[in-house]
């Protein structure tokens, strides 16, 4: 048997292996198999019927594959013949195959070689290579070796070389079989990127990487690593960092933000400036929220944080103790970063990105089904529960066993959710507060309420959730939403702390019949970059004709996903959005078209309450609104209307706790009592000094 041939059989038999295991369901690149040699000869026969073949030619071209193995096994008959060897197959060195290859791989792989018709295919001896230094003729330059083979049928030498696709700080020169790659001078850096190889039997593909950086002259100070490489697309700035880093700070400069070192002398004042690694991850409290300040340590006198998107930046200035200012504020509240979330920096383009994310808490565990046995009063402990309550509920089945008659923030959840929710309240003892999380995999975790502590042995009561009352959401001929119990159950009216109107209206508030349900806006708006600009200002009176008054950053929001419901729009940021809307909205208000009023005390535009001149207060639920979305002037609305109740709460904690609970708010919501607790206080000071003005203020 020739060469040529003996390189055919060796093909044949590992394609007889890929279709052995492509029958196998659970085969993959590091599951072995083996066939009998009696096994694949009866195989090539069926494959070659032409080509006379005997075992011996069988063992011999095994020999030639890096992935076959030939072994003696004892002596045994198959199929008639007797069979005395076994040929062992590692799927890893198999051609085509990969660490990830399954199942529908091998058939693939398998397929292909079949409809190539027993052609010669291109491959690569590596497909992952790193340049090496090497000296040659008094000089060092970097150098890889790429190998073309025979990947189909045939010899290695029946494929040609036509041509080499490098990246500029490459330089290729083909030998033979080999193409040779050298680092580019002209390039200083660490680069990583694809070279192509057209060959006479198709294109094959690796991942090179260069690192080949020496540290020129350096007359700045302080100094911009990028000054220092060659840029291009494919420079590996991480690692590019790092190296240039490490030099530097032996040649005794220091580290700064965004990328920048500087040369340490006793004159230059630099410990002024940074002493230490920078301050890149903050756990948000009420105060900082307040104050506009982040404690830091490291940062230059001015911080430049990019948007998770990369599109916007804030500028925040750094006084040697903490960032701070305006644009700080401007973050928080245009991206919504609330007490309790995290906010972390990375590095970006030398300066950095920022990204405001939840505390890792045992609420983050993901699960396909959430599971509660639970009291209201369990779930108003647990911190951060109703936000990640609202996120499950977006996508993901939650069941809800609850103890007790009145379901508070549940009743809303239920009418916005009724697909994803399935609420059932019961009068019976349900013994320990928990959550369950059924995973993919199908098992179940429980955790105890509010504390998280993980629980063993707890199991969901069905006989109980069966005999418990479902919970329906009704509406009213007005518009109120109501629980009900399931149909054919005996119903209880509904009562919850409310108010429809401000107070000293004709109607007046009435807390038994409930607060009216918070409709969100849903159509199309004018994008802010197409003329004219009066089909902007109406899309927001649109808006606020449904929803308002609104907070300024509210609008804003409710503007930005109208405009990203329709893709074949050019996207704007939160950013670019504002400083389009802004204008207008001033422009509106001096002319009397729109009502603004800095009900927070905070001035800028973005943080004034947006009304039409017709528009009242309207107390309404939450709805898809956070605690920092209601006016204050409806929160004072609803403390009239239970301060006018005859058995109203004398207790601050107690009044603030039924202010929350009238808007479907748990009265343990983070922030909370204190929001509301100054509106109290200043309703007390009013009524002992009546001529003092309120603080609340219309903006002209």
């Amino acid at each position: 048997m020739n060469s040529a041939s003996g390189n055919l059989l060796t093909r044949e038999i590992e394609v007889i292996f890929l279709e052995d295991l492509a029958r196998r369901r659970e085969a993959s690149a590091w599951t072995s198999t083996q066939l009998s040699e009696v096994d694949v000869l009866n195989a090539l026969r069926r494959r070659l019927p032409r080509t006379p073949l005997t075992v011996q030619d069988v063992l011999t071209a095994a020999q030639g594959s890096p992935a076959l193995t030939c072994r003696s096994s004892p002596p045994s008959m198959i199929d008639g013949q007797l069979s005395k060897h076994v040929l062992h197959c590692n799927p890893r060195k198999l051609p085509g195959v990969t660490a990830t290859s399954t199942q529908a791989d091998f058939g693939r792989i398998a397929r292909e070689f079949n409809r190539a018709g027993r052609q010669p295919l291109a491959g690569l001896t590596h497909t992952e290579v790193a340049l090496k230094p090497r000296r040659a003729e008094g000089t060092e330059s970097h150098e890889g070796v790429l190998t073309v083979r025979n990947a189909g049928y045939g010899r290695d030498e029946d494929i040609r070389i036509i041509r080499v696709l490098c990246p500029p700080w490459l330089i290729s020169t083909v030998d033979g079989q080999r193409v040779v790659l050298r680092t580019n001078p002209a390039f200083n850096g660490c680069y990583r990127g694809p070279v192509t190889v057209e060959t006479t039997a198709g294109k094959v593909e690796a991942q090179v990487t260069a690192r080949h950086w020496h540290c020129p002259p350096i007359t700045a100070d302080p100094v911009d690593w990028r000054t220092l490489v060659t840029r291009h697309a494919q420079l590996d700035e991480q690692e590019m960092i790092r190296i240039v880093a490490d030099h530097l700070n032996t040649a005794g400069y220091l580290a700064l933000t965004g990328g920048f070192f500087t040369r340490v002398r006793s004159d230059s004042g630099v410990d002024d400036l940074v002493t230490s690694q920078p301050t890149c991850s903050w756990t948000i409290t009420a105060k900082n929220l307040k104050e506009a300040r982040l404690p830091a340590q490291g940062h230059l006198p001015l911080v430049r944080l990019y948007t998770p998107d990369g599109l916007d930046r804030y500028d925040v200035p750094f006084d040697g103790q903490a960032l701070h200012g305006e644009a700080l504020a401007e973050l928080f509240l245009m991206w919504e970063v609330k007490a309790g979330k995290e906010l972390h920096l990375t590095p970006f383009r030398g300066h950095y990105q920022f990204e405001v994310r939840r505390p890792d808490t045992w609420l983050n565990l993901p699960a396909r089904e959430y599971r509660m046995v639970t009291t209201l009063q369990a779930l108003n402990r647990t911190p951060h529960f109703w936000d990640h309550l609202e996120e499950w509920l977006v996508s993901t089945p939650v069941q809800m066993l609850v103890q007790g008659e009145e379901i508070g923030l549940l009743r809303e959840l239920k009418q916005r959710f009724p697909e994803h929710l399935n609420l059932r309240v019961t009068q019976e003892p349900i013994g320990e507060n928990r959550l369950y999380f059924i995973t993919d995999e199908g098992t179940i975790k429980a955790r105890g309420l509010p504390e998280g502590q993980l629980l063993r042995g707890a199991s969901w009561p069905d006989a109980l959730w069966e005999q418990a009352t479902k919970k329906v959401v009704r509406t009213t001929h007005t518009g109120q939403s109501h629980p009900t119990k399931e149909l054919g159950q005996p119903s209880r009216p509904a009562v919850s702390i409310a108010a429809s109107r401000p107070a000293g209206s004709p109607d007046g508030p009435d807390f038994k019949k409930g607060l009216t349900p918070y409709l969100p806006w849903r159509g199309v708006v004018a994008h802010p970059l197409a003329p004219p600009a009066s089909r902007v200002l109406q899309s927001i009176k649109d808006i606020l004709r449904v929803e308002g008054p609104m907070v300024g950053h509210h609008l804003l929001l409710r503007y930005a996903e109208a405009l990203q419901a329709h893709t074949d729009r050019v996207p704007l940021s939160r950013m670019q959005l504002k400083r389009e809307l802004n204008p207008l909205l001033h422009t509106a208000v001096q002319r009397g078209e729109l009502l603004a009023e800095d009900e927070f005390g905070t001035g800028g535009q973005i943080g004034l309450v947006y009304r039409l001149p017709d528009q009242d207060v309207r107390p309404r639920l939450r709805g898809d609104r956070p605690l920092s979305h209601i006016p204050n002037s409806e929160l004072r609305a609803v403390i009239e209307a239970l301060m006018a109740r005859p058995n109203a709460p004398t207790s601050e904690v107690e009044q603030a706790g039924q202010v929350l609970e009238a808007f479907g708010f748990g009265r343990f919501i983070e922030g909370g009592i204190n929001r509301v607790r100054p509106l109290l206080q200043e309703r007390a000071t009013l009524e002992s000094a009546p001529s003092r003005a309120a603080k609340r203020r219309r903006v002209r």
